[in-house]
This record gives structure tokens, C-alpha cells and sequence, in this order.
């Protein structure tokens, strides 16, 4: 009797092996028909910075403008002064011209009909446009000043003659990058 359970053990044992392979077969089989329709994915975190260069320069070389008296107000002999800003970053500015005189100077001063806030000794302009990269943009600045300022200046330490004004400024650009 021994033999009949030996071999009982035997088939036992050759039945599983076989059930072992066929699982085996079969499972590296399907994972290999799966892995057709899988996705992967790959994530790379960074960013780039854009280049950013802005240059503005102005029409004279000290930021003085003469005056000539006419028609009851002094104007600009050429009648306009001009700021070229010059965008050559990657994206897209927008820009704000300040120009500041000296102390009470603006009370009788128009900058392309525009007067500055009461007490103030700047007054602002807002670009029109955003400016592109790439790009040049010209603003020009019309120039008045009313005889109050003359009557209040003349024969004082300003030197002021009857036939010109000179006033000092400062032109700045503050520029302000756009996403």
C-alpha cells in the first residue's frame, strides 16, 4: 500500500507544479499585454526667467528748458520735450514718466495742460499703452508758465530777464514689468 499513497503524493505534487507554471505563464503573459495600454509620466519642476531691460533717455542734456514770453504765458522755445523709452526685455512693460521741479515751481507751471496736486512738486504721467517688448516709445511734454510766475521771479536771484525763464527738472521713468 505504500506505493498506491506514494504515487497519490506524486500526482498531488505534479498537479500543483503544473497549476504553478500555468500561473506563472499566464500572469508574465497579461502583464506583458497590460503594460501596451499603461501611461507614464514624467514631471520636471522649474521655471525660466524672462529678460528684462528697459532704457529711457530724454531730448536735452541737463533736463533744463528755456522759456520765451508770448501771448501772456512763457513757452518752450522748441515746445516740447521728449523721453524715448526703449523695451528690449521679453515681455511687456508698463511705464509712469515723473518729472520733479523745484520746490513751488509747479503752482504756476502746465505740463501738457496738467498741473500738479496742490502742494506737490511732481507731476506724473501714466504710459497710454503697455509697451511691448521689444518696441520704443516716444512722449512728448508741452511746457507753460503763466506771467504769475514771471511777475513773482522778476529782477530776484533767478536772474530772470524779460526774454527767457530757464527751470530745472528731473525726469524720472519708473517701469514696471507685466506678466
Amino acid at each position: 500500500m505504500p506505493n498506491k499513497r506514494k504515487n497519490h503524493t506524486n500526482i498531488i505534487i505534479y498537479i500543483a507544479l503544473g497549476m504553478l507554471c500555468l500561473v506563472l505563464v499566464t500572469a508574465s503573459m497579461s502583464s506583458g499585454l497590460l503594460a501596451k495600454y499603461t501611461t507614464g509620466s514624467k514631471s520636471i519642476i522649474g521655471a525660466r526667467t524672462a529678460k528684462f531691460s528697459v532704457s529711457a533717455e530724454r531730448s536735452d542734456n541737463n533736463g533744463d528748458i528755456e522759456f520765451v514770453q508770448a501771448d501772456g504765458e512763457f513757452k518752450y522755445t522748441d515746445n516740447s520735450y521728449e523721453v524715448t523709452i526703449t523695451n528690449t526685455s521679453e515681455t511687456a512693460v508698463r511705464y509712469k514718466i515723473v518729472l520733479k521741479f523745484p520746490e513751488g515751481v509747479t503752482k504756476y507751471l502746465k505740463v501738457n495742460n496738467m498741473s500738479a496736486a496742490e502742494g506737490s512738486d511732481t507731476i506724473e504721467f501714466n504710459g497710454v499703452d503697455l509697451l511691448p517688448g521689444n518696441s520704443t516709445k516716444k512722449e512728448k511734454f508741452e511746457f507753460t508758465v503763466t506771467d504769475a510766475f514771471y511777475e513773482q521771479n522778476a529782477g530776484s536771484e533767478n536772474g530772470l530777464s524779460m526774454d527767457d525763464v530757464e527751470i530745472e527738472f528731473e525726469a524720472r521713468v519708473k517701469v514696471e514689468q507685466v506678466d
